[in-house]
């Protein structure tokens, strides 16, 4: 193909991969896990206040860094979607122009369910690890492995658990194989990042997701592992699940094909993958040490596993080699179908996102934000952050008694009482305010002078937690 040809080419397939996610990002309404990250940033005063609301994140602070310029420069909500966009467009751009692959593979990649959606749509501290695992992993195939190289690694180890996990294995592995062994002070100053992230994740108080060793020995993790392995490799949405976007045709019944399928495409990648000794051994250690996270912790969600897939990536590109076991037409096939698979289960969740809203949150801000400026409360423990976010002000959490944005882990939140709800209420007699509930609920006994007024059920998205009916209270004349 002609240069002018190829760059033609390579041009649409990243602007097709970057209109994808921008359909996405534009249809999806934030949810409590984007929103939460969001509310914890514009709500921190200051970096002492931060560093105090991180205490039970669970996560580095590189994510939550970022977006403090957004939200302190008085950015709507919907910036952070922007900029988690670029981060997954850029991605892209990577893959299409600097990845060593044929140009179908790249094709596929980009318009893989993750790359477009995952993590792209729903923006968490995900994409701008993947961004930095792929920059890694051509740094490693063009030879350089210097400061850059270095700082990228630094980096990538404040993004997440898993960014974390696989830094510090892949650092240790370097370090024993003399040919790809660093200059000590480098391997010391990245080993001390990874240190960092995991002193930032630990929880400070017992939280429900903190790690617990006495998993390893139940077969419930393990299973569960395996569904969400599965849920990775063949991520085509099931329209039934109650999460559709987290769950896969193959796992809608529970069993050996849930349960299995997983672990089997994951060895069929060890031994197929065209990858050098030192590239197989790094993607089994890395894929450990992902998979660890979701087998200490109660965490099911396809999210957490996979990186795995992109790990396959980063090695392909980075240590390239031959198969362990040699099959020349059938591995290509098998690979190029997983990929395809990927396609399908893009384009499936997409349409169900334009179909059925992923949240209800943003219909039930603009809903309040139509009506006078009142406070609001907020029923339901886990509507609060997302509202907050669209709304660009705390709300009433009854069951805090006090006004609120982000989510506090520990003690583990509630829903609040009738009683709580009735006494958020009381508080805002003489100005009247806005409730927010499930649907199909009633305000409870309103204080004497009080005058509901229903505007609106919002209901129908996938995220049946952020299903609202809202009601204006108002004082009586």
């Amino acid at each position: 193909m002609k240069p002018g040809h190829r760059l033609t080419r390579d041009l649409l397939t990243w602007a097709i991969a970057t209109l994808w996610i921008g359909l996405n990002v534009g249809v999806h309404a934030l949810w409590l896990d984007e929103a939460h990250a969001w509310c914890l940033v514009r709500d921190s005063v200051s970096l002492t206040d931060f560093a105090a609301n991180m205490a039970n994140e669970g996560h580095p602070w590189l994510w939550h860094a970022m977006l403090f310029p957004l939200a302190h420069l008085g950015a709507p909500a919907w910036s952070m979607q922007v900029l988690h966009a670029v981060i997954a467009s850029a991605t892209c751009a990577l893959i299409v122009y600097r990845a060593p692959f044929p140009y179908i593979v790249r094709l596929l990649l980009v318009c893989g369910y993750f790359l477009v959606f995952e993590y792209a749509a729903l923006s968490r501290n995900y994409a701008i690890g993947v961004l930095l695992l792929l920059l890694a992993a051509d740094l490693v195939h063009r030879g350089r492995k210097g400061v850059g190289y270095t700082v990228v690694l630094v980096l990538l180890a404040q993004t997440h658990l898993w960014a974390a996990s696989v830094v510090a294995v892949w650092a240790l592995l370097a370090a024993a194989f003399p040919g790809d062994r660093p200059p000590v002070g480098r391997t010391i100053l990245v080993l001390l990042s990874c240190s960092i992230a995991f002193l930032a994740i630990l929880p400070q108080d017992q939280v429900a997701y903190a790690p617990d060793a006495s998993r390893l020995m139940e077969s419930a993790p393990w299973e569960a592992l395996g569904r969400q392995l599965t849920k990775v490799f063949v991520p085509i949405p099931d329209g039934q699940a109650l999460q559709p976007w987290n769950s896969s045709l193959l796992t809608r019944n529970e069993g050996p094909v849930a349960n299995w399928t997983g672990y089997l495409i994951w060895l069929v990648l060890v031994l197929t993958l065209p990858l050098s000794a030192r590239g197989r051994i790094r993607f089994v250690a890395g894929s450990l040490a992902v998979m660890a996270f979701p087998l200490l912790a109660p965490f099911e969600a396809i999210r957490y596993a996979g990186p795995v897939l992109l790990l396959a990536v980063a090695v392909c590109w980075s240590y390239p080699g031959k198969a362990w076991l040699h099959l020349p037409r059938l591995a290509p096939a098998m690979l190029l179908t997983l990929l395809v698979v990927q396609v399908v289960a893009a384009v499936r969740i997409s349409w169900m996102c334009i179909e059925r809203p992923f949240s209800m949150a943003r219909q039930v801000s603009l809903a309040i934000e139509a009506g006078p400026d009142l406070p609001v409360v907020v029923a339901g423990y886990d509507a609060g952050a997302s509202l907050s976010a669209y709304l660009g002000r705390p709300v009433h959490y009854p069951e805090r008694g006090t006004f609120g944005s982000f989510c506090i882990w520990y003690p583990r939140p509630f829903d609040p009482t009738g009683e709580q709800v009735g006494q958020a209420i009381l508080t805002h007699a003489e100005t009247g305010c806005f409730l927010v509930t499930d649907p199909g609920e009633t305000p409870p006994a309103l204080p004497q002078g009080l005058h509901p007024t229903h505007l609106g059920t919002f209901a129908g998205g996938m995220l049946a937690g952020e299903d609202h009916a809202v009601f204006l209270l108002r004082p009586v004349p």
